[in-house]
């Protein structure tokens, strides 16, 4: 018989970063979603951002977010955005035209401190 083997890496490129500071205050699942969040704000020439009253907003939904961090579901997100603003460190707003535009747009307070 003749076998062959495919090398597979466990490791994925990218991984899932987050701040230890924010781990400890907000739990592991929020730091690494804020974590994520603010690598998309950051991004050059990423995502479309709209400023409002200082805070840099991005257009995202939970669907997006689960998908790019395939280890929480939709719900999971959907949650963690909720406890996360309860808290003060996200806001959420609907600065869509089009009143069907279900998408929310998620802004961080106090982005330098991540």
């Amino acid at each position: 018989m003749n076998h062959q083997t495919k090398e597979v890496s466990v490791i994925e490129p990218r991984c899932a970063e987050f701040s230890k500071r924010l781990a400890i205050e907000f739990g592991v699942e929020c730091a690494v979603l804020l974590s994520h969040i603010s690598g998309l704000i950051d991004e050059p020439g990423g995502r479309e951002l709209v400023v409002k009253d200082g805070i840099h907003y991005i257009r995202i939904t939970s669907t997006e977010l689960s998908t790019s961090l395939p280890f929480f579901s939709e719900r999971k997100v959907s949650r963690m955005i909720k406890t996360l603003c309860e808290s003060g460190v996200m806001k959420t707003h609907n600065l869509g035209c089009d009143k069907m535009d279900r998408a929310r747009w998620v802004g961080l307070v106090n982005i330098k401190t991540l």
